[in-house]
């Protein structure tokens, strides 16, 4: 029988949430805080612990944290209640969601990878909406389902105004297994 993957992502998010939610939002996000509005919406797709929309909550923004699995939900929503910040979490497979158009401000997407949810966050951005998205890059014969192919988010957000690129490696400590990821910051247009 297999296990289901909301409870493999449940445990792993039980296992690393003190040192996930003491670390604070991925770099991307925190080292371009200057770029986020002062107000509006903004998802944390994917959320797992929801470190990156707490954070954004902090800076003014109503937040909606969407994850598969609930056990890093559960720990976030107290720490947001405690803080009075506006901060909305729900359990449900990103894949299946749809959104209206032109909904969110700005939308997190750190190290998880959908393909289906690309045109999606393009659709739901508001014009000048951001986007701050970061994936696992394909190296070698890896799998390619979890992995971007260089230039594949680039591709999915053409059009968008570029505001950062680049890359950084992932260290798990525990395996020694490194990873390269792509990052990219875009900004909807206008018209």
């Amino acid at each position: 029988m297999d296990i289901p993957r909301d409870a493999n992502w449940n445990e792993r998010h039980i296992q690393r949430a003190e040192r996930v939610l003491e670390r604070g939002p991925n770099p991307l996000l925190s080292e371009h805080r200057e770029l986020l509005p002062a107000t509006g919406l903004a998802l944390d797709a994917a959320a797992g612990l929801a470190q990156h929309g707490l954070y954004l909550a902090r800076h003014g923004l109503r937040v909606i944290a969407l994850d598969i699995a609930e056990a890093g939900l559960r720990l976030a929503v107290p720490l947001a209640r405690r803080e009075k910040l506006e901060f909305d979490a729900a359990v449900c497979d990103i894949e299946l969601v749809r959104f209206p158009p032109e909904f969110f401000d700005v939308i997190v997407n750190m190290l998880f990878l959908n393909r289906t949810t690309l045109p999606v966050y393009r659709r739901s951005l508001k014009p000048g909406g951001l986007l701050f998205f970061e994936g696992l890059l394909r190296e070698g014969a890896e799998a390619q389902s979890h992995y971007l192919r260089p230039g594949e988010l680039q591709e999915a957000f053409a059009g968008f105004k570029i505001l950062f690129e680049g890359g950084r490696i992932l260290d798990n400590g525990d395996t020694g297994v490194r990873k390269q990821t792509c990052q990219l910051i875009a900004r909807k247009p206008m018209v």
